[in-house]
């Protein structure tokens, strides 16, 4: 299973510098942007649809149930795996949901009671994603563009040399070819 982890989440201390074997403990997140109501007799389960290192990213489809909770409020059960919406969501409790996006890692929200979507994962590979920055006519302000997308794979995060961009630390991109966003893919398996 691959997961984005964004690099400004390691540079603010919320998040630890990863290596490959590390245990990395997370919550995912997931973005519900055009997510469509099924029936409720839909199997509930996850699946790659697009290859983790291509423009298209790890883009998962993902079928799941909002179910609530006294602690984080409500999340999405999807058998295999579960995750929280990115953002508040307005869909009911009980409500079957098919969407598409990555995975995002991110801290926990709570320390007391804990957070109950906390996970233990195994860092298979670890990979940094460039993308492409595009000035939008704003000034300091950048797009990515997804379309231009390079990789490179790493044995460890090192927060402050990975991390590029137009107005990152100050180094455009190892690539030398302009302006990149970065952030981390990491290939993950449970801890059982």
């Amino acid at each position: 299973m691959w997961a984005q982890l964004s690099i400004w989440r390691v540079q603010d201390g919320r998040l630890p510098e990863l290596a490959i074997g590390d245990t990395w403990d997370t919550r995912f997140e997931v973005i519900l942007d055009g997510a469509e109501e099924v029936v409720s007799s839909t199997p509930l389960g996850i699946r790659v649809v697009a290859d983790p290192l291509t423009p298209a990213g790890p883009t998962y489809e993902i079928v799941a149930r909002m179910l609530p909770d006294d602690v984080i409020g409500h999340y999405l059960d999807a058998a295999e795996i579960v995750v929280a919406p990115s953002s508040y969501s307005t869909w009911p409790p009980d409500t079957v949901l098919r969407f598409r996006s990555e995975l995002l890692g991110s801290e926990s929200l709570f320390s007391e009671p804990p957070d109950p979507l906390i996970r233990s994962w195994r860092v298979r590979r670890l990979v940094i994603r460039y993308t492409k920055a595009i000035p939008d006519g704003y000034p300091r302000s950048w797009h990515p563009e997804p379309t231009d997308v390079r990789f490179r794979e790493v044995d460890r995060m090192r927060m402050w040399e990975d991390a590029t961009g137009p107005i990152g630390p100050g180094k455009m991109s190892p690539l030398d070819d302009g302006p990149r966003m970065s952030d981390y893919l990491l290939e993950v398996d449970p801890v059982v």
